[in-house]
């Protein structure tokens, strides 16, 4: 494994969303309990229909280089199932 995060299929199709909200990213953070370090924010990459391709390239930015989130998941229903990195390199 590549250590970049799994796509995921949306729940909307791309019509009913229009285009443009590539590399939207959601984050979740939690405050530090007593005796713990700081974690560094998670993040969620919609990209619907555009990951990996010139139009997501936010997306693709955030997923290869991003040093302020964790990129857990990205979504894109195109490329559902897939290793972030290896649609990527691709």
């Amino acid at each position: 494994m590549s250590g970049y995060p799994r796509l995921f299929r949306s729940s909307e199709s791309p019509e009913a969303r229009g285009r443009g909200e590539a590399g939207r990213a959601t984050t979740h953070t939690r405050s530090p309990s007593q005796g713990e370090h700081a974690r560094v924010p998670t993040a969620v990459v919609y990209c619907e229909a555009n990951f990996g391709s010139l139009d997501g390239k936010t997306a693709n930015g955030l997923v290869r280089h991003s040093e302020r989130y964790e990129v857990v998941s990205v979504i894109d229903s195109e490329r559902a199932g897939l290793d972030a990195g290896m649609v990527l390199d691709c």
